[in-house]
């Protein structure tokens, strides 16, 4: 990468890297993964250079296995510090756990920081120093010409929002507008799109399964109980496979409920794969329901905000695009 010149999608997602081999990459990293992961001093290593953190050198966490390396041993300009939107390893990218992805660089040249939404600038006052500096390059005469031809309103309106392309507006019906490598991204960005909402669908149905089976549990209680001497009876109910809950499955517990009823009524404690010991005798599973169906809430909660980071990776792209459009043009 280059340490001059605005950050764009061509200067730094087509930028010539080293090319290595799948043969390389898989010695190297078996070698990075048998390496020692503290020294003799009880400091952890790092890096694939497999040294400690050093204070002054900067580093960047890596989003597909959490390893840390530093700036200088994966190639990366120090300047970029705050330019990266995901960064992922060699060894990661080999595996095709993502590609790293960069922020929209402000215009001023003198600026490193990454563009406010909506913006090509990183604050206000870089937007004003670079308007400052357009206008000592840009004839006063060219100026009078535009607001003359579109008023002084429009003019002041120009850059509130960013002219996106019409091919980049409707990317999703027509990708073979786009260069070739730009469609197997956003292809790739689809797909991975897809997958993450199909999933969070998967756990929100799992949620509505588990609230259907807590009131057939209610229902089978209530039925036990007629039979029994106690005023009440709650049934553990609990079963190893509800993580993996489904229709059928709900369907399969509510035509046994009479069957689970007589396993009790014999003195039975468990039927198939489902424990009806009395709750207050079953400590083993007391509150499992509950820790599932938290753990269902945890994973939607991880998988929308995977789902919000792919958008905005994949808007940043089409954003670069159009921009190099622009800039060429």
């Amino acid at each position: 990468m280059s340490a001059h010149g605005p950050i764009t999608y061509s200067s730094i997602n087509h930028h010539p890297v080293e090319i290595e081999s799948s043969e390389e990459l898989t010695k190297q990293y078996k070698k990075f993964k048998s390496a020692p992961k503290f020294d003799f001093n009880s400091d952890e290593l790092y890096c694939i250079c497999r040294k400690p953190d050093v204070e002054g050198q900067l580093m960047v966490g890596c989003d597909g296995c959490d390893e840390w390396f530093h700036f200088k041993c994966v190639g990366i300009n120090t300047l970029y510090k705050e330019l990266i939107a995901t960064f992922f390893c060699k060894f990661c990218q080999w595996k095709g756990k993502g590609n790293t992805k960069w922020k929209r660089k402000c215009r001023v040249d003198t600026c490193w920081k990454s563009v406010d939404t909506n913006s090509k600038y990183c604050s206000k006052e870089c937007g004003i120093e670079y308007m400052k500096q357009l206008k000592e390059n840009v004839a006063a005469d060219k100026i009078k010409l535009i607001v003359d031809q579109f008023g002084l309103d429009q003019f002041k309106e120009l850059g509130l929002e960013f002219p996106e392309l019409d091919q980049v507006k409707q990317f999703e019906q027509n990708l073979d507008k786009f260069p070739e490598d730009l469609r197997i991204e956003l292809a790739k960005s689809e797909k991975q799109l897809s997958i993450t909402k199909k999933e969070i669908e998967e756990y929100k149905k799992k949620i509505e399964l588990l609230t259907r089976y807590k009131e057939l549990m209610k229902t089978l209680n209530e039925k036990v109980t007629k039979f029994s001497t106690k005023k009440k009876v709650e049934l553990c109910l609990y079963n190893r496979n509800l993580r993996k809950i489904s229709q059928p499955w709900v369907e399969d517990f509510q035509a046994s409920i009479n069957d689970i009823a007589d396993s009790y009524k014999a003195g039975e404690t468990t039927f198939k794969d489902t424990c009806i010991q009395e709750k207050r005798k079953c400590p083993r599973h007391n509150g499992s329901m509950n820790l599932i169906n938290d753990e269902f809430i945890v994973k939607i909660g991880a998988l929308e905000g995977d789902l919000k980071q792919f958008q905005e990776q994949q808007t940043l792209v089409l954003r670069d695009y159009s921009i190099s459009v622009y800039e060429r043009s």
